[in-house]
């Protein structure tokens, strides 16, 4: 009666924690799975550790208790085998079932009223004598602890990642307005880019939407990045012709000289809203020599500097070869060069 019962109670067990009554090659994948979760989550190796070893120090600890058990209350059984789980304790229940022919709360009766009847016979004795049955307490606390720890440490890291569809939606309020009109009004002169500390403690989503600010990353993460201007330098009806004197390759002094002078004339403007094409002077020994500067892909078009008789004007749309091309002018002040390239 003990051995059946230990059979039907443990089958009960291993239902109620399915996991640990599992084959051990699926117990190995929900391992594998649960600790990259968790080190996604977490962020940590060490966390995700912490969690693979306690999920297998509890399929370790249910394999050393039950074969233990097996050996005590079953002697007649093969011992408990790291493979077994689930599908062979409902087998050794449903032998059981078929042995005795009643049901589990009947073979407790019944052993409740051997024990008694045990005690009777022993009652002029001072020990009685009595029927060891199978611990089954420390089990329970090993095996739905474990589950339950995993369950409120994923819980928890899924709480600090929450997705941006379940963050809560914020419009641009009137302090936002206030915020960006108060940075707006701020020197532009310098090259800097600015983060204006009023608006720190904004959702950066609503001033990205605003269109005066924009999210970039300078290498050493990403970082918000304004106030911006809008870009209002498009291509008009007037548009100048070019009259080139001369071509020559470009002087490694002179590509570098083109690339940092586009970047700093499109430094208040956003990234994503120039696509054109732009002249940048560059030094050169005699006449406005330029370089083409792409500004949607931020590098030049060619490496040939061409030289033209008259300097460009600022602001103004000039035609090259079936192109239009924009002047802004230059960020700093330009003297003639020596040699940095032929006439």
């Amino acid at each position: 009666i003990v051995a059946s019962l230990f059979w039907l109670k443990l089958n009960r067990l291993l239902r109620m924690t399915r996991l640990w009554g599992a084959p051990a090659p699926y117990f190995a994948c929900v391992v594998l799975g649960v600790t990259i979760a968790t080190a996604w989550l977490g962020r940590s190796a060490m966390l995700a550790s912490l969690v693979a070893s306690v999920l297998l120090l509890s399929r370790v600890f249910l394999w050393w208790r039950l074969r233990g058990m097996v050996w005590a209350f079953d002697p007649a059984a093969t011992l408990w085998q790291w493979q077994d789980g689930l599908k062979r304790s409902t087998q050794q229940a449903r032998e059981a079932l078929q042995r005795h022919k009643i049901g589990e709360p009947d073979l407790s009766a019944e052993l409740r009223r051997i024990q008694i009847g045990l005690m009777n016979l022993a009652e002029a004795t001072k020990q009685a004598p009595g029927l060891v049955q199978p611990r089954w307490w420390d089990l329970h606390v090993a095996l739905q602890g474990t589950a339950l720890f995993t369950a409120a440490l994923l819980g928890f890291l899924l709480t600090q990642q929450r997705p941006a569809f379940l963050q809560p939606k914020r419009t641009l309020a009137a302090g936002v307005e206030t915020a960006i009109a108060a940075t707006s009004s701020a020197d532009r002169s310098s090259p800097e880019e600015l983060i204006a500390p009023t608006v720190l403690a904004i959702d950066p989503a609503v001033l990205v939407a605003s269109g005066r600010y924009e999210v970039i990353d300078d290498g050493f993460g990403r970082q918000l990045r304004g106030p911006l201007q809008p870009w209002t330098f498009y291509p008009t009806d007037s548009v100048l012709p070019l009259e080139i004197l001369a071509t020559a390759p470009a002087s490694a002094e002179q590509s570098a000289f083109a690339l940092v002078s586009g970047a700093v004339l499109l430094q208040p403007f956003p990234r994503r809203a120039v696509n054109v094409l732009l002249a940048v002077r560059v030094p050169t020994t005699r006449g406005f020599g330029f370089l083409i500067y792409n500004t949607k892909e931020r590098r030049l078009l060619d490496n040939e500097v061409r030289l033209i008789s008259e300097p460009m004007k600022e602001q103004n749309w000039y035609h090259l070869d079936r192109k239009r091309i924009g002047y802004l002018g230059t960020p700093a002040a330009l003297g003639p060069e020596i040699s940095l390239a032929p006439p």
